[in-house]
This record gives C-alpha cells, structure tokens and sequence, in this order.
C-alpha cells in the first residue's frame, strides 16, 4: 500500500535543518526516492506526479540536497569548477560564463565559479580537489603548467578543459593564441601606414601576462616598424600618461589590451585635443558593444570562446566512460578585426 502523504513531521524541531527523510515522510515516499528525484538520476521510471509531489514538499520544507553526500554516493561529481579568470571580469568573459553556466545547469551538472585569483600552482590545485569536481574548466591554460593537469587528474578530476595555443597531454585544448592577437592588431595599423606604434600593457598584474604575450608579437615585425611598450591602469591619470607617452615618443598607432584600454587612450588624446584616427589610430580587442558608441567608435578584435555545445561533449563523452584519459584539441574560429573609425 503506498504511503499517505503527512501534512507535518513531528521529527523536524523548529531549529533543525530538514532532511530528506522529512521530504519523504511529507511527499508519502522512500528517502531513496527523494535522493533519485532530487539528484535527478537518469533512468528512474518515476511517475511524474510523484515527482512533483517530492519537489513541493522539499520546497515547502526549504530542502536542498547535500551535493558532497551525492557526490560520495554515486562515486562521482556533476559538478564542472569554473576558476574566475584573471583581472576584472569583461564583457566577452562575463557573458561567456553566464553561457556556460546555463547550458550546463540544463543538462544536469552544476557550476562553481570559483573566486580565489590570486592562489595559483600547487595550492590552487589542492583547493580545487577539496571540492571533488568532475571537471575544471579554465581560460587561463597558458600558465597552468603540465604538472598541475597531471595532479588534477591524479586526484580524480576527470576533464581538464582549457584554452591555450597548443595541445596538451591529459587536458581538452581549445586553441587560443594570444601572440596571433596581438600581430593581427599589429597587421591592422601596419597596413594603414602606420609605423610608430604603442602596446599598452596592463599593470594589473593578472592581465599583464597575457598582455605580455601580445606584445611579443611585435618581434615578427620588421624593423623599420618601432614599438613602444606603454604600461597603463584603467583610472583617469593613466588616460591622462598614456597620451603623454604617445605624443612625447610621436607614436601613430597603438595596440591596446582591449576595448576598456582603447576607450582609456582614446579619451585621454581626445583630451589632449590629438585627433584619432588622423594622427593616432587605436585598436582594441574583445568587440564589447560598447566600443560600437564611442566616438569615434573602436576598431575591435573579435574573439571566439569555447561554445557551451562543445564544452557540454566532452562532459558527456567523460560521462559515457568515467575511465577515459584522453586528450583532445579543438580549433577556435581565428580573432577577426572589425573594423570602425579609430583604426
């Protein structure tokens, strides 16, 4: 005879957290049960009316499952972390995380945006395994050296998938080159006559590595073309340096990290009264829609992430078969400049 659902539970005192045996009493159905329509296992042939009855009483009774005690359980994680990238959070990234995040939230794994930057190496990694996760998923592959790829899988992650300009043992490449950034920016005012050009390198010590790589770039270049390495934060005096540079050393050109940075250079020579793109032409990157409504509006870089579809099959196919150690690497579309009036 099936259980009748019960109104109240008199196991559940007023200051204690509830339980799924609570859920239980209150739904008329097994604990097993409100584990299997909570964790959402697949293959369960559970009426959807019992389903739904488990989901109301665990919503009257402000029950959430204990993802640690589910992950022991079965033996394995649903949970993708996402280590917050370095420096602040721009447009492109934010909202390729918010993509990520609900394509994979609707398919069954759950995300964790992990907020600690500035731990790196031997100590991220650790942090990182606490968690138990079934996957990590970065952009910041470059500096994550093998050795941490092969600790992460060591401790039982079993997808490392990141961005990075070439293949990696034990991880899943998609390819991201930095240095391809920054020579086709490079290309861009090369080809508009431009000859005496300025990077701008953020000081923020996070992006300055990748802005680094992007200024390497500049020794594929003939030498007839000068460049200036211009360090720059994003405040209202570093505008105002960064036009000092660019006048004093009689630049004609320069490569900023991305659209925050044009906007930054833009204003500062717009306040010096220096014309762009007549005398000083500027190229961004990321293609933020912002960049479209300055004036004059920002020739950008537009730059692809790795697609939630894409990052979603190799989850699956890590799913299909726990025991796989492979390794994978996946071509992104190549940065693409969009041209407008500063450059």
């Amino acid at each position: 005879m099936p259980h009748r659902p019960t109104e109240t539970s008199d196991h559940q005192g007023p200051n204690r957290p509830a339980t799924s045996a609570d859920v239980g009493r209150l739904a008329g159905v097994s604990r097993s049960t409100v584990s299997l329509v909570l964790n959402e296992v697949p293959g369960q042939s559970i009426p959807e009316a019992t389903r739904e009855r488990v989901r109301q009483a665990a919503k009257r009774l402000g029950y959430v499952p204990h993802r640690q005690a589910a992950t022991l359980r079965r033996g394995r994680s649903s949970t993708v972390l996402i280590p917050s990238p370095p420096g602040r959070l721009g447009t492109l990234v934010a909202r390729w995380i918010d993509d990520v995040e609900a394509a994979l939230e609707a398919n069954g794994f759950s995300v964790m945006l992990y907020g600690d930057r500035y731990t790196s190496g031997e100590d991220a990694v650790r942090r990182w395994l606490s968690m138990r996760p079934l996957a990590v998923l970065t952009l910041g592959g470059a500096d994550f050296p093998d050795a941490s790829i092969a600790a992460l899988r060591r401790g039982g992650v079993q997808a490392v998938i990141m961005t990075d300009a070439g293949p990696r043992e034990g991880a899943h490449i998609f390819r991201f080159d930095h240095v391809a950034v920054g020579a086709l920016a490079v290309s861009h005012l090369i080809e508009r006559g431009r000859r005496r050009i300025g990077v701008l390198v953020p000081q923020e010590p996070l992006l300055q590595t990748l802005a680094e790589r992007r200024y390497s770039a500049t020794a594929r270049f003939s030498a007839d073309v000068h460049f200036e390495r211009i360090g720059a934060d994003l405040t209202q005096d570093s505008a105002a340096a960064v036009a000092d540079t660019i006048v004093k050393k009689e630049l004609d050109g320069v490569v900023a990290f991305n659209d925050d940075y044009a906007m930054l250079t833009l204003a500062g020579l717009l306040d010096r009264g220096i014309p762009v793109p007549s005398q000083v032409a500027i190229v961004g990157a990321d293609d933020q829609p912002v960049s479209a409504f300055a004036r004059p509006s920002i020739t950008s870089i537009r730059l692809t992430l790795p697609a939630p579809e894409n990052v979603l099959s190799i989850l699956r196919s890590v799913g299909a078969d726990p025991d796989r150690n492979d390794s994978s690497f996946h071509e992104l579309p190549a940065p693409l400049i969009v041209p407008r009036t500063s450059a």
